[in-house]
């Protein structure tokens, strides 16, 4: 838990090329996805002591057919890297939690 307030928090999430990123929703406004880069950002004013800010973003995987509707998923390929980045005059972030979960029913995955 951070013990005084943070600012000027961004948060940065490289997207693996096994997913779409054309094709992100994200939970909250502010959030911008970079194609070119293929990286997610959110940017935040301020964190107050003991806060937490949750994320969400929504990609469409891209299927890999071998013909005879045998359709896979290279989930060695679904790698998300995060940098976490803020300021303060007296305490720091301890934690980032990142959970990967497949949605039911469709091709896509949640951060």
């Amino acid at each position: 838990m951070n013990e005084s307030n943070l600012t000027d928090l961004s948060i940065l999430t490289a997207v693996p090329d096994a997913v779409n990123g054309d094709t992100v929703k994200m939970s909250r406004r502010g959030g911008i996805w970079d194609s070119l880069e293929r990286l997610l950002v959110w940017n935040a004013k301020e964190l107050k002591i003991g806060a937490k800010l949750g994320l969400q973003a929504r990609f469409e995987m891209i299927l890999k057919n071998y013909g005879d509707d045998n359709v896979v998923i290279d989930k060695s390929a679904i790698c998300f890297t995060a940098l976490l980045r803020c300021s303060s005059l007296q305490g720091q972030m301890s934690r980032l939690y990142i959970d990967l979960l497949e949605a039911d029913g469709d091709e896509s995955i949640f951060i």
